[in-house]
């Protein structure tokens, strides 16, 4: 199944298909002109965007972390802050995440290096991080948690 390309939107369209072949796949055994043909763009199309499957993966992967603290704060947006209810939405979404793209999620929480040391995977990985962190300190607040006091 192909996906949709409008001009203008080929890095998105390329990050998609790569995401898309990622899970029908079970992990990124997948070429470039795979993630062209899911595109539905010419084999040369991604070079204006990606050095290489690398560097599409990188891409696929930092966006799994962004759309991963987006359905985060859409989760806990109804409770107020501190609510138990918060961190079980934080947890529903974590969980559910790595059911519904379970190679994804298992890139997204890997060692590789080529992917721990992109910064872009890293920024939006502690921004991930940081919004569970962050959901944990202010309930522990709200149940005074000794070891969260200081």
């Amino acid at each position: 199944m192909k996906t949709a390309y409008h001009h203008g939107e080929l890095r998105q369209a390329l990050i998609d298909a790569a995401r898309l072949l990622i899970k029908e796949r079970d992990g990124n055994d997948f070429s470039l002109s795979d993630a062209c043909r899911q595109a539905g763009v010419s084999t040369a199309a991604p070079y204006r965007h990606f050095a290489d499957k690398t560097a599409i993966v990188t891409a696929v992967v930092a966006q799994g972390f962004v759309d991963m603290t987006q359905h985060f704060q859409l989760a806990t947006a109804p409770f107020p802050q501190g609510a138990p209810q918060r961190i079980v939405a934080v947890g529903e979404i974590y969980l559910g995440f790595a059911i519904a793209e379970p190679a994804l999620f298992r890139m997204m929480f890997s060692q590789k290096p080529s992917l721990a040391n992109d910064d872009i995977v890293t920024r939006h990985g502690k921004a991930c991080f940081g919004f569970v962190l962050q959901e944990v300190m202010d309930y522990c607040a709200v149940i005074a948690c000794p070891a969260m006091r200081n």
